[in-house]
């Protein structure tokens, strides 16, 4: 191989070994079905989250009637803090909306601990409980959960509830 072949191969590998290293330390993996929230409280698929806040959980939930399930959300606090952390889960008549209504018949929430003070550079899990009756209703259902941390974020975010 000549001389410039090989500096130019070099150049190419240790670019592609930076790259890598780059993608692996500022975008973490996520599970598939969840999602991450930034300290706007903006959905951010690929954006760096090295330093802000994040509140990551599951997005769809599938359930029996009659089933009890509990998953965790789990809040990093990275730089912020320390403050008040507080999450609530509330019914919307559809995906991505604003319109509260009321929980069906059959079908309950229950978040635990719902507010905790969270000091910087910690994790935090907190369980999301989500029970059915036996005479729920399949089909999907649609659940929006609020978490505020002090001063840094309020989140708004979506979960499906698929009863099969």
């Amino acid at each position: 191989m000549n001389k410039r072949r090989w500096i130019a191969f070099s150049i190419f590998f240790g670019t592609l070994i930076a790259a890598i290293i780059y993608w692996t330390l500022f975008y973490p993996p996520r599970s598939p079905g969840q999602v991450s929230y930034n300290m706007s409280g903006q959905t951010n698929p690929g954006t760096p989250m090295l330093d802000r806040s994040s509140l990551v959980y599951d997005t769809s939930i599938e359930i029996r009637p009659g089933e009890t399930k509990t998953f965790y959300a789990t809040l990093q606090t990275r730089k912020d803090g320390p403050g008040d952390f507080s999450a609530n889960v509330i019914g919307t008549d559809n995906l991505y909306s604003e319109n509260t209504v009321s929980v069906p018949a059959g079908l309950a929430i229950s978040v635990a601990p719902s507010q905790f003070k969270a000091d910087h550079n910690n994790t935090y899990r907190f369980a999301i409980t989500i029970m059915t009756t036996p005479s729920l209703a399949k089909g999907e259902y649609w659940l929006r959960l609020e978490g505020t941390f002090a001063n840094v974020f309020q989140h708004k975010g979506w979960i499906i509830v698929k009863v099969v």
